[in-house]
This record gives structure tokens, sequence and C-alpha cells, in this order.
């Protein structure tokens, strides 16, 4: 299920009544709503914490309802740039604007019917799949398709991420990770520095990438590549997820929740010089 931490301690909210599901693939929240995907359709929750559950069920009569084509919702993301929320449903894109819903599955390019993943920035669209690749969307363009074949590592996609500079991170389950700019692949493994070339999340925070892996946490960034384990005080080396919240960078690990203050930019270059 779903766990909030706030003044008074720990609130559990779970399926049925609040979720569809209680196995949560993926959140994001903007200033006026959390989205929440589950294996069983969305939900999506708004500042008084109202739930409202979207399912393939209510598309059942009427496809042009605001709910997901496919029953498990894999990725959720937000174009803050042009304020609009996506979700990525196993065979569909769903584009979140207002009150208005937008599709696009095969006739627009996404072939593969095992979404994992979405990641949206500045009008710029990447989902990632377990069996194809990525699929890429620029502006009104259709999604074209990059695969080991054209410049990828990996077909099996986890976790992508655009960063300030607008390039995309693509995080691949035994290859390391992929980074788009400008058009061309480069592309960073254990030999960079990372953890593990089974990679799980990726997110930046701060100016920093930050990559989960199975075999701990990554930082890139100013120190260049920093990893933490259990070794070094992490609850657990599998790291699926990350937020940055008052000062503190909370990760989700496979022993529990670890939490790592973050350091202020002269701190940071003080760190990074010893």
């Amino acid at each position: 299920g779903l766990c909030r931490l706030d003044a008074k301690g720990w609130t559990r909210f779970t399926a049925p009544n609040d979720l569809p599901s209680n196995r949560i693939n993926d959140l994001v929240a903007t200033s006026k709503h959390l989205y929440v995907a589950t294996d069983l359709g969305l939900v999506v929750i708004d500042h008084k914490g109202n739930f409202v559950q979207r399912t393939v069920d209510q598309c059942s009569e009427d496809l042009k309802r605001k709910c997901p084509w496919h029953a498990s919702v894999n990725g959720v993301a937000v174009d803050r740039q042009k304020n609009t929320s996506w979700m990525a449903d196993i065979g569909a894109v769903h584009r979140m604007r207002g009150r208005i819903w937008k599709r696009f599955f095969r006739d627009r390019g996404l072939s593969s019917q095992k979404l994992t993943r979405i990641a949206a920035r500045n009008g710029h669209v990447a989902v990632g799949s377990s069996d194809q690749g990525v699929f890429l969307r620029k502006g009104r363009r259709d999604f074209k398709r990059f695969d080991d074949q054209n410049g990828l590592s990996d077909n099996w996609v986890m976790d992508l991420e655009f960063d300030a500079e607008g390039r995309l991170w693509v995080g691949t389950c035994t290859k390391g990770i992929s980074i788009w700019e400008k058009g061309t692949w480069s592309h960073l493994g254990t030999e960079d520095g990372l953890a593990d070339d089974y990679v799980l999340a990726l997110k930046e925070l701060s100016g920093e990438m930050w990559v989960g892996t199975l075999s701990g946490l990554t930082v890139f960034g100013k120190c260049g590549a920093e990893t933490l384990s259990t070794e070094h005080g992490l609850s657990g080396n599998e790291v699926h997820d990350f937020l940055l919240y008052d000062g503190h960078v909370y990760v989700a690990t496979d022993g529990g929740l670890s939490l790592i203050r973050v350091l202020n930019d002269s701190q940071r270059e003080a760190s990074c010089s010893q």
C-alpha cells in the first residue's frame, strides 16, 4: 500500500478502499495532486486528501473516459515546463492536461505492450519498455524507437529521467546507463563508478543524478561518482526510489527507508576535496 508520514506519524492507505492495488509502481507529485501508479490502475490524490481511482473497468464501454486502457499502470510523470501530466500503462501512454486526456499507442509509434516507465520535460517525452528499448517523442511528433541496434545499451529499461540540461538518462536491467544528448548515445557502467550495471531507479536531485542499483546507491555529481551501500549505513542495497524533502534525501531500499542529509554547495565542495 501507500504510507504517508506527517507530524502525526505514519498513516497507511490500502486496497480496496483507497487504492485499486497494494502494489505501487511509481509516484509523482505536483503542487495540486499526487499521482500513484499501481498494478490495477491510477490513483489521483488532491491537496485535500481526496482519493480518485482510475481503472481500466471505467473504459470498458467508453474509451474516451479518463482511465487507463490496460490494468497495470507502470509509470507517471509531470512535465513541469508544460504543466502536463503523463501516464504509461503497459500498452499505451496517456497525456493528462486538465480535463482532457489524449492517448498514444501503436498508431503513434508505441509498438511495445511492455511499457515500464515514463519521463517528461519541456515538451519531450520518453517511455521505457522491457522488450523494445526507449520511445522518444519531441513536441507533436510521433514516438521514435531507440534500441540496442541504434545506440541503447540494453532493450530492458528499468527507469529513465531527463536532467536539467535536457539529457535523457536511461537505466537498463543489465548494462548500466545510456545517456541521450543532442542525437548521440553515451554510456556509464561499473567501470565509470556505477555500483552495479543492474539499474533500478534514476532521479536528479539538487543538480546531481542519483542512481539506485541492485548493489547500492551511486551519485553522479560534483564529486564524480560516489557510491553508498549497507557498508556505509544504507538500510538495504536494492535502491528503488528517492525523494528530496526538507534537506534530506529519503531513499527507499529493500531493507527499509534511509535518510541522507544533503550538504549545501560550500559543504559539498569541501567534501569533494577531502
